[in-house]
Parts: C-alpha cells; sequence; structure tokens
C-alpha cells in the first residue's frame, strides 16, 4: 500500500478562505479595545464633571460670601437700633406697629432702619445711644443704605442672588427682601433647619471664611436645589456675642445646565472619539490581518493541490513566523509527494518482482511414487532471497534443491534468480550432486557481486533405489528421521556457492549417498528455521528443530510442516521476522 502521509497532511489543513472569517477577527480585535475606550471616557467624564460641579459650587459660594457679609453688616445696625429702640420703650409692639412688610431689603431699602432712628429721637447718621465702638460701623453701613439703589437686583452683588434674609435671636424675619407678610411662622425652605451657633462654629468648610460661615444646599417645593450661606450676626468686633442670623440663597440652575451641556459635549466627544478610535483600530486591523488573507489563500491554494505555492510574506513577527512555517511544510508536502509517488513506484515494483519470484519457484509440490512430499517458503520482506525447486534430472532420478542467498530484499532475489537460472542449466543429465554444484559455482562466481554468495543444499534423489545423493555448499545439514527415533545430520563438506572461481570450490565440495528406508523422513531447510527469534532474542535452534522433527516425523508431510511454521510462529511472539523461510520435507512412504 502506498505511503498516506501526504494525504493525511494535506487533508488536514482543507478549509474555507472567506471574507467573513477576517471581518470577525477584526471585529475581536477592535471591540475590546472600543470598550476599554469607553469605559475610560465615561470615567473621565464623570470625574470631570464632578469637579466642574465642585468648581461651580465653590464659584457660588465664592459670590455669595461678600454679599452674606454686607447683609451682616446691616442687620447689625438693624438689630442695635431696634434693640436700643425697644429699651427705650419697653411696651412697643413690633409685630403691630411696624410690619415686617414695610422692611424688605430690595423693595423699600433699610427703611426700618431709618424708622428706628427716628422713632428713637435721633438723626439718621447714626448718633444715637448705641455702643461706641459700633458707631462708626453703624454710620458708615446707613451712608451704604443710602446710597445703594437697592430696587436694583444686582445691588447686591449677584444676579444668582434668590433671597436675603436677617433674623433675630429667636429666628424671626426683620428684614427680607421678598414679601413675607402673610406668614406669621416664618417657615421658608431656605432658611429652615437652621444649624446651631455650636454646630456652625464646629463646621471649618472653607479657609477663605471665618469661623461661623456655615454653606450647604435647599430645596424649596418645585425648586431645583440652591445654595444656601448662613453667617451670625455679633454685637460688636471684639465680641463673638450673636446678635442674629444673615441668611442669603443664590440659584444653582445655571449649574445644572452646565452640567447638562457639558454631559451632551461629553456624549459628543465620546462618540466621535470612539468613532475615530474605532475607524483607526479597524484599519489597523486591516493593515494587520492583510498578510493573514494572503497566508490563508496561500494555504488554501495548498490544501487544492498546488505544491509549489509558497508565501511571500517576510519579517520577525508572528505572521512572518508562520509564513516560514507555511513554507517549510509545504516544501515537506512537496517531498512527501515525491516520496509517496517514489513508493508507488518502488511498491508497484515490488509487487511485479514478488509475482516473477512466485513463478520462479514450483507451482506445486510435485508428486513423487513412495514419497510424500510437501514445502513451505516465506519471505521476511516483498521478495526474498530464498529458493527451493525439484529439477528431473533423467528418467530416473529427481533434484531437490533448497538455497539461501545472503542478503535481503531486492539483491538477494536477483542472485537468487541467477542460481535459478544457472542451475536449471546445468541439472538436466548430471546424476552427481557436488559436479552440478561445481559447475554451477564455476558460472555463478564469474557474475555474482563481489561480498555477496549463495548456500545450498542439493540432493538427486533415486526412488527405485530408494537412496540419494546429497551435495552441501556450506548449507545448514539436512536431517533424516529414521524409525528408531534417531535423527541423522548429513553434511558434506562444502563452501557457499560465488566465493571462489574453482579451484578451492572444488576441492572443498563433497557428496554423501544416503540410504532411505521405509518410514525415514528427510527435511531440508534454510538457516531461517533455526536462527528464528523471540522478543528476549533467543534463537528456535537446531537442537529444538531435531526435537521437533523426532516428535512429529510420522506426521502427513502437510501436518508435519503446517505444525512446524505454527511451532516457529508461537516461538518468535511478537518479534519482526528476522529471516526468509524455507522448508522442504518428504516422507518414505
Amino acid at each position: 500500500m502506498a505511503n498516506s502521509s501526504f494525504h493525511t497532511i494535506s487533508g488536514s489543513i482543507r478549509f474555507h478562505n472567506t471574507p467573513s472569517a477576517s471581518w470577525s477577527l477584526a471585529a475581536r480585535i477592535v471591540t475590546p479595545v472600543l470598550l476599554a475606550a469607553l469605559i475610560a471616557f465615561v470615567a473621565f467624564a464623570y470625574v470631570v464633571q464632578m469637579q466642574i460641579r465642585e468648581f461651580q459650587f465653590a464659584d457660588v459660594g465664592g459670590r455669595a460670601y461678600p454679599v452674606a457679609r454686607t447683609i451682616a453688616k446691616f442687620g447689625r445696625v438693624m438689630l442695635n437700633w431696634r434693640n436700643h429702640f425697644l429699651e427705650e420703650h419697653p411696651g412697643y409692639d413690633i409685630a403691630q406697629e411696624w410690619p415686617v412688610h414695610e422692611h424688605w431689603l430690595v423693595t423699600g431699602g433699610f427703611i426700618g432702619v431709618n424708622k428706628f432712628a427716628l422713632l428713637a429721637g435721633v438723626p439718621a447718621d447714626g448718633n444715637a445711644s448705641v455702643i461706641q465702638l459700633e458707631r462708626a460701623l453703624e454710620k458708615a453701613a446707613l451712608l451704604s443704605i443710602a446710597t445703594m439703589g437697592l430696587d436694583d437686583p444686582e445691588s447686591l452683588g449677584d444676579e444668582d442672588m434668590v433671597a436675603a434674609y436677617i433674623l433675630d435671636l429667636e429666628r424671626r424675619a426683620i428684614a427680607s427682601n421678598r414679601d413675607i407678610s402673610s406668614v406669621s411662622n416664618f417657615d421658608s425652605p431656605e432658611w429652615r433647619r437652621l444649624p446651631t451657633p455650636t454646630e456652625r462654629r464646629q463646621v471649618r468648610q472653607n479657609d477663605a471664611w471665618p469661623p461661623g460661615v456655615y454653606v450647604d444646599q435647599v430645596t424649596g417645593r418645585g425648586t431645583a436645589p440652591m445654595l444656601r450661606m448662613i453667617l451670625p450676626i455679633v454685637r460688636n468686633g471684639l465680641s463673638e456675642e450673636e446678635m442674629g442670623t444673615a441668611i442669603v440663597v443664590f440659584r444653582t440652575d445655571r449649574i445644572q445646565y452646565e452640567q447638562r451641556s457639558f454631559l451632551i459635549f461629553t456624549i459628543v466627544a465620546v462618540l466621535c472619539l470612539l468613532a475615530f478610535v474605532g475607524a483607526v483600530c479597524w484599519y489597523a486591523t486591516r493593515r494587520a490581518i492583510a498578510p493573514l488573507r494572503r497566508l490563508a489563500a496561500d494555504m488554501h491554494a495548498l490544501a487544492d493541490g498546488d505544491l509549489t505555492r509558497r508565501s511571500a510574506i517576510t519579517g520577525s513577527d508572528e505572521v512572518g513566523l508562520v509564513a516560514q512555517s507555511f513554507n517549510a511544510m509545504a516544501e515537506r508536502l512537496r517531498l512527501a509527494r515525491l516520496n509517496e509517488k517514489e513508493a508507488s513506484r518502488l511498491e508497484s515494483d515490488l509487487a511485479v518482482a514478488r509475482q516473477i519470484q512466485n513463478n520462479l519457484l514450483p507451482a506445486q509440490t510435485p508428486q513423487i511414487r513412495g514419497l510424500d512430499v510437501f514445502t513451505s517458503y516465506r519471505s521476511a520482506r516483498e521478495i526474498g532471497g530464498d529458493y527451493y525447486d525439484f529439477l528431473p534430472v533423467d528418467n530416473r532420478h529427481m533434484g531437490i534443491i533448497v538455497a539461501d542467498a545472503s542478503g535481503k530484499s531486492i539483491p538477494a532475489a536477483l542472485v537468487m534468480s541467477s542460481t535459478r537460472a544457472v542451475l536449471r542449466f546445468v541439472a538436466p543429465g548430471a546424476t552427481s550432486a557436488a559436479e552440478t554444484l561445481s559447475r554451477v559455482n564455476a558460472i555463478l562466481s564469474v557474475d555474482i557481486p563481489r561480498g555477496m554468495f549463495v548456500t545450498a543444499c542439493y540432493a538427486i534423489l533415486d526412488p527405485l533405489d530408494s537412496s540419494m545423493m546429497v551435495a552441501s555448499a556450506g548449507h545448514n545439514p539436512l536431517l533424516v528421521s529414521r524409525g528408531d527415533d534417531t535423527v541423522e545430520l548429513v553434511n558434506p563438506g562444502g563452501i557457499a556457492l560465488g566465493f571462489d572461481q574453482g579451484p578451492i570450490f572444488q576441492r572443498s565440495i563433497r557428496e554423501q549417498r544416503v540410504k532411505l528406508r521405509t518410514g525415514d523422513r528427510v527435511l531440508i531447510y534454510t538457516d531461517g528455521v533455526v536462527e528464528c527469534k523471540n522478543p528476549q532474542n533467543e534463537e528456535y535452534s537446531d537442537r529444538r528443530l531435531r526435537e521437533f522433527l523426532r516428535r512429529n516425523r510420522n506426521l502427513s508431510s502437510y501436518d508435519f510442516v503446517g505444525a512446524l511454521v505454527a511451532d516457529l510462529d508461537r516461538h518468535r511472539g511478537a518479534a519482526e521476522v528476522s529471516d526468509d523461510t524455507t522448508i522442504v520435507t518428504f516422507k518414505v512412504l
């Protein structure tokens, strides 16, 4: 059977070279990159948005503080005048005679302060009976009130201000820029849940603000979160005694608007950046995949049988290494195809040679009167170097030859075919076995290759006389099993055919006459029988063969050969057949 390694290798690389495979590879490369970029951009946008929020709230707080400080100054003057007035008029009902709607900061200015001054009987320039340390501040504050256009929403410093309040110690609103006259118990979400002075002093929110400043976020009904700043109103600069609280509330909706704008901008920027990154990754991936697609096309052509196809991709990267491996594989496939063709040709030649050799062996065992003859021939390889034959010498004699050429396979078979041709040429009419082998040697030794030789056992059988003449050219002994359970070795002297062209061979060759009796069994064999080895490298041996012959000599020749072959197989076991095996036996009836 021909070598099928090429078909096995080439069949294993069959595939369909479709563009979708490349695009799916590109998608597998690009998708993780895009996901990682998206996550990174979202995290970055979130961090930036939070930072912007903090910066914007800090900015609002920075704008709210000067306004709250101004309100606190006004509140100190107002509370001082009010307290002074109440000390001198203990029965005065402020809630009834001094309506809170007259004390709006924006609508009516600080008219309440001026009214306090008039009610106290002092001029409005601050010359009242108050603590002397407060006079300059009070006068400056009143002059500032008189000059500020409080009807202008921007007069307090920022257009984002929503409300301003001055509260007394009982947290009652005594002034505001909002109409709170209808609210008896002031419950505006901008100032309710006010922290206590102790809580305000414990929270230090900004190094730029003095202690006691408190900033948080408040939410009214249906309104967005607003920033609220709370400042204490102290009696004077030397004392931290609180007289009331100043509150300003600023809008923060602009922050949310800017956040939404930033969010939209971030989304658009992320999408554009993702599109750009995806396009760059896709282009880079396409460029990276292009060599793989060319390599896939080369593999496809190779799988279709183009063993001359080689990849032109070079480089030291992974694709270049794969291309080098592909070229090496293609070259091995080409050599495998050549070897397959050569092996197929050799196998065909061997099949023809085996057929020729089988034709050179006897087609069937001859039927000889008074003898039970059977043979067996097994070669170790496709063709062997053993040879046996039955040669008619004349009308009375029959020649039996068993030979073994040195070496194996084709050389041994060629030498053996030459030996057969020469023997069939010289054997007819020659009744001397030694003379026949001498003539064969003289012809064969001229053409046999140096170092090769042929061993042979040649017996000329005379059935009428029940005898045979045996000559051996360096072959294994001929065995004769007698009726008295003895085994006789017939081994006349002689050297192998082909060693010498004449003189030495003729001097060494001998001939021995063997008388046969009824019941005797003759066994001629090659060295493949006694040198048969088992897995332990132990030979079958001459002793074991003689013992087998002694025990089984009474079997028919057919059964004897079958039993001997079976015994050889049992001895060999799993070991490899190492030599040709030839057996020729007959029993005298």
